[in-house]
């Protein structure tokens, strides 16, 4: 199929409309992040785990104490654990798993605390909500689980402060409502403008090597896409199993055209059956230019049968349509199923074999090997 024919774009207030892209797009920022997470989350839990300090001091040797230590301490083991099983590759695909499990632990252990003094000055612990908000948009979250985690954690110091209040304190605890909202909603907008400048540079970042994979002439992919397109289907049948085609095509008496006709009416012809090509393919076969007037189909999932159905389909879809200007153009075809331990050279040296013996028994005809 031809790549490259449409840009995903942005939405205005979210990620890519390709979810494919959205994926991506989140696993290279959590892979960027790790060192930074390797960090910072730990750090969160030294920082909170410091306070014991104070809570000592304030709160003496009593129950309360007892309740403070182990929430404080259960919130360092969180952030400890999920911080050792990060350096792990294996378990790189849960490290967003990892980082929402470390804001429940910190909202859940930090609204703990809130209600174990029974008597802290409220203005203390409405700086300690602002500052907890900000350590949530620290981290490489999805903006939705920052605003959910954030706003959690300032409806709880709003409860807390409620609570403690007085009724002749309530203009204090609305003041307080209104400075835990704004800190939120600035923290998201802030958030979210970057993100958005994050999501425009690697999208320019994809188009970029979008084009670096695509023939100029034909639109399709390039000789060096379709050997990576070989090379993972090779590799998945060496480590899975399974089954995969590759059918190399090349157009006969090309050389013809282009002396006769002139290189202008060559490219037609090769962007005609290009086209044509690319009406037939399924969605996930691949049409490569592997040079001059030679192309590569990979056919994933398909076996030799499957491979050979095509080519015929190509075969005669290219005989039965004459070209405007041209006449026939024919093409002769070689075909060949992966195996273990296939490489890229070897499956190209065996579907060559076979288009060579095409073109020995006249062309205009599909052979395998």
């Amino acid at each position: 199929m031809k790549v490259g024919d449409s840009v995903p774009k942005l939405r205005r207030f979210g990620g890519f409309r390709d979810r494919t892209l959205n994926q991506v797009f989140r696993a290279q920022t959590l892979a960027q992040s790790a060192p930074y997470l390797n960090f910072i989350i730990p750090a969160l839990g030294i920082v909170f785990t410091l306070f014991l300090i104070p809570d000592r001091k304030l709160l003496g040797d009593n129950p309360l104490f007892a309740q403070a230590l182990v929430c404080r301490l259960s919130f360092l083991a969180l952030t400890l654990t999920v911080s050792v099983l990060q350096l792990f590759e294996k378990y790189a695909k849960y490290r967003e798993a990892f980082i929402i499990a470390v804001c429940i632990g910190g909202v859940t252990a930090y609204g703990w605390t809130f209600f174990i003094y029974a008597d802290a000055d409220p203005l203390v612990q409405s700086m300690s909500v602002m500052v907890m908000i900000a350590a949530i948009f620290l981290l490489p979250l999805r903006i939705t689980y920052a605003v959910l985690f954030s706003s959690a954690i300032a409806i709880t110091g709003l409860i807390s402060v409620f609570i403690k209040g007085s009724s002749s304190k309530a203009t204090e605890t609305a003041s307080f409502a209104l400075y835990f909202t704004l800190m939120v909603v600035f923290s998201a907008m802030a958030a979210w403008r970057t993100e958005r400048a994050r999501r425009l540079e690697f999208l320019r970042a994809e188009e970029l090597k979008e084009l670096s994979r695509i023939d100029g002439l034909t639109g399709i992919l390039n000789r060096r896409a379709g050997e990576e397109r070989l090379r993972s289907n090779a590799e998945e049948i060496g480590r899975y199993g399974g089954d995969a085609a590759a059918i190399i095509f090349d157009i006969d008496f090309f050389k013809k055209v282009n002396d006769t006709l002139g290189h202008a009416v060559g490219d037609r012809v090769l962007k005609e059956l290009c086209d044509r090509s690319t009406r037939v393919l399924r969605h996930s076969d691949a049409l490569a230019r592997w040079g001059g007037e030679e192309f590569i189909v990979i056919m994933p999932r398909s076996n030799m049968s499957a491979a050979i159905g095509l080519a015929e389909r190509l075969r005669a879809l290219f005989e039965a349509e004459p070209i405007e200007g041209v006449g026939v153009v024919t093409a002769s075809f070689g075909v060949t199923a992966l195996r273990r331990g296939d490489s890229p050279e070897s499956i190209i040296a065996r579907a060559d074999r076979a288009l060579y013996r095409s073109k020995e028994n006249g062309r205009n005809r599909v052979t395998e090997d």
